[in-house]
């Protein structure tokens, strides 16, 4: 029977099913080399699959303005172990590609290499050593048969670096969203129209143009009663209260702290639309979320998953090269639109609740797994 590895950092909640069934499968055995099960601080849930494959590389962790950088030592001699047919390798370190390379080269050069990034293009030109990270993409991509990238948006990226056949594999909510969200009435709440945002506190997120547009919305002649939330926490959760502040904000503007299972899902059902509006997103899994429990989205084009925005005619603010005043007023006016009419903002919720069931989970892993079948 062959062996295939997948090499990736962290098990993050919305790929447990994934872990799951790559390492439950009768036509291969499958293992996962995981950096490390935490990232940080942050809790990654308490659902992680107990029957399955896997192992824990324990690297030093090099901190960045990227995040955390994996650099571990172990990734060869595991290899060497298990001497798998196919490797999946995430290649967020290049010391890891150069290990994959060696294996390669010292021990099976029949072996199959399949890369997989969850960046685009807009998150790769913020990222910190680019040339050297460009490089090391790049030796990979020439020695590897596949890509499978997150988005579209990533998928043009790979393509600009190398011409190698590529599939798109967008990063899933976990099943609960699905569940939760069946035969959702779709209808508005209630006469308050509530705005969600979800996400880490930190400051390419960029929360901050929610509560400045809020301003303008708090200013304007709308007759509609509305309300902000906003579910996170993080390094910039002190600066966002004192925005709020500023802008006289506090009847609108409600902060949750960080919210996982249940509750967020709960907080998603409650609401009317959803924002996010960060700098740059390799995805924003969150989006996904959101449409899953069927709120209308607004996001900037940045974002990875701005692309089913687009799909389902939700709003996608154009933030590429323009004035920030100009990307606040237009979040602003397009909220507006939305909040005053009603009927607008009920086709948009059920366009998105439409599109966001139609991507589920079980496909999205079999377009995963036929990439080495």
């Amino acid at each position: 029977m062959k062996k295939v590895v997948y090499i990736t950092n962290i098990p993050v909640p919305y790929r447990y099913k994934l872990y799951e069934k790559f390492t439950n499968q009768s036509d291969y055995e499958g293992w996962i080399f995981f950096h490390a099960l935490s990232y940080g601080d942050v809790d990654w849930g308490e659902e992680f699959p107990n029957n399955i494959r896997y192992k824990v590389l324990d690297g030093i962790k090099l901190k960045s303005n990227d995040g955390i950088t994996s650099f571990s030592i172990k990734v060869y001699t595991n290899l060497l172990k298990l001497k798998p047919d196919t490797i999946i390798l995430s290649d967020f370190s290049p010391l890891m590609v150069l290990q994959v390379l060696l294996y390669r080269i010292l021990v099976n050069r029949k072996v199959k290499i399949i890369s997989t990034t969850d960046e685009n293009e807009k998150l790769f030109e913020n990222l910190s050593n680019r040339r050297i990270r460009y490089f090391f993409r790049k030796l990979l991509l020439w020695n590897a048969s596949h890509s499978i990238c997150a988005s579209v948006k990533g998928e043009e990226h790979i393509r600009k670096i190398a011409n190698i056949p590529t599939t798109v594999c967008y990063l899933t909510p976990e099943h609960k969203y699905y569940l939760k969200s069946i035969n959702l009435n779709l209808e508005l709440h209630n006469k308050e129209i509530t705005i969600v945002s979800v996400g880490r506190f930190v400051e390419y997120k960029r929360f901050d143009r929610l509560l400045r547009a809020a301003y303008i919305l708090n200013k304007s002649s709308i007759n509609v009663p509305w309300k902000v939330v906003l579910v996170g926490d993080g390094p910039e959760n002190n600066n966002l209260r004192k925005l709020v502040k500023k802008f006289g904000l506090e009847k609108q503007i409600v902060f949750k702290g960080r919210l996982v299972g249940d509750t967020l899902v709960e907080t998603y059902l409650s609401s009317d639309i959803f924002v996010l509006l960060s700098e740059f997103e390799a995805w924003g899994v969150t989006v996904h979320e959101a449409m899953l429990c069927g709120l209308a989205c607004v996001v900037t084009k940045s974002i990875g998953s701005s692309e089913l925005v687009e799909q389902c005619g939700g709003i996608v603010i154009e933030d590429e090269g323009r004035e920030e005043k100009l990307i606040i007023d237009d979040i602003a006016s397009n909220l507006i639109k939305l909040i005053t009419n009603s009927s607008n903002l009920r086709t948009l919720k059920k366009k998105s609740y439409t599109l966001g069931h139609s991507i589920t989970i079980d496909n999205q892993i079999n377009r995963f797994i036929s990439t080495f079948n």
